[in-house]
Formats: structure tokens, C-alpha cells, sequence
């Protein structure tokens, strides 16, 4: 058997089964190899060719969930917290605006999402020793996602796909903020982090 990249090799080359070693893909997008499998039984060889397909790099990430009472804190009407061990999310009403937490997923309405609103501050924070990487938004609908894609970031670009809103720091060490444009309401966030260096 041969292999036709350099990241799968052969662990041996003995009778089935036959091993295979990989290294790890650091890329963020999937890769192929193929294996060309040769057997020669009684004068006869058979040969077949076989794709093996490695998963994209996943970095380490947690979710919080917005349509269920997921907030870790409430400091006041006007600020609403999700906090973990790596990052924490604020959401900060604006002066004489509509509460922060006005709309948050399970709470006693039973809604099934939360809510920024117009001027509210939103600021995504590494925790001490990390670094953020990504941070990607799932809206209940793409007018939503388009509103927080198109709300005044710094330290930050934001883009709109669908219902999915994906924030890109340009220093992942330090806080991503954002002042919302206008009302949008999300279901989930997930905020992708390494170790800072």
C-alpha cells in the first residue's frame, strides 16, 4: 500500500489489517489523501485506490446558548453577562435605552432567544491568558445577523452569511466591542480561543 500525501504514512507494510499514521491538520479546512491498495493472490493483483479525508482543525471553543437562561450574571437592568473561564460577553444598555435585559432566552416568557438593542455596547473579552480567535453569532433571522454585522466594531470586522455572523478581532488579546446599530436577537455564541502568547 502507498499513500499519496505526505501527512498519512504506513505504520507497516505487513498482511491486513494495515496501519496508518497521521499527523494532525492544523488547517481550517479538510484534507485528502489517496491510498492505493495493491493484493496479488494465486498470479492475479488487484489494485484500488481509496480517499481518506481528514477533519479541518477545530479550535478549542465554548458556546453559550441564548435561548435558555444561559446568562451567568445579571448585574443590573442594564448589564447582562456571560462569562467562562476563557472570555466574557457584556451586554450594556444605552443611556434612557430599552433594558439589557429585557429580552433574554428563558426567562419567565419563555423566550427561546436574547436580544441587543440600538445603542446597546456589546464587548466580547479574552480572560486572563488567552486570546480570542473568532466568535461567531447565530441569529433568529438574517435581518438580525445583517444588523449586528453592520453595528460599529472596534478592534474588529464582522460579516453576515445567512444567520451567521462571524467576528474576526484583529487583536485577539484584547476587548472586541461593538455598539449595536440596530435590534437584533440571537440564539447561540460560540467564541473560539488559544493561549495567548
Amino acid at each position: 500500500a502507498v499513500t499519496s500525501s505526505e501527512w498519512l504514512t504506513l505504520g507497516n507494510d505487513f498482511n491486513s489489517p494495515i496501519a496508518f499514521i497521521c499527523s494532525a491538520n492544523s488547517e481550517a479546512t479538510a484534507r485528502t489523501a489517496t491510498v492505493t491498495l495493491t493484493y496479488t493472490y494465486n498470479r492475479e493483483t488487484v489494485t484500488t485506490d481509496v480517499t481518506v479525508t481528514q477533519a479541518a482543525y477545530q479550535a478549542p471553543n465554548v458556546t453559550w446558548d441564548l435561548s435558555i437562561a444561559s446568562y451567568d450574571e445579571i448585574t443590573d437592568a442594564d448589564v447582562v453577562t456571560w462569562s467562562s473561564e476563557y472570555a466574557t460577553m457584556t451586554n450594556s444598555s444605552k443611556s434612557g435605552g430599552t433594558s439589557a435585559s429585557n429580552y433574554l432566552g428563558g426567562d419567565s416568557n419563555n423566550r427561546t432567544s436574547s436580544r441587543f438593542y440600538s445603542g446597546n455596547t456589546l464587548t466580547l473579552s479574552p480572560a486572563t491568558g488567552y486570546a480570542i480567535s473568532m466568535v461567531v453569532f447565530t441569529a433568529t433571522s438574517t435581518s438580525y445577523a445583517t444588523a449586528l454585522a453592520n453595528s460599529t466594531w472596534t478592534n474588529a470586522t464582522a460579516s453576515a452569511n445567512g444567520t451567521t455572523v462571524t467576528v474576526t478581532p484583529t487583536d485577539g488579546n484584547v476587548d472586541m466591542v461593538a455598539t449595536i446599530g440596530a435590534t437584533c436577537g440571537f440564539t447561540a455564541v460560540t467564541v473560539y480561543y488559544e493561549e495567548s502568547t
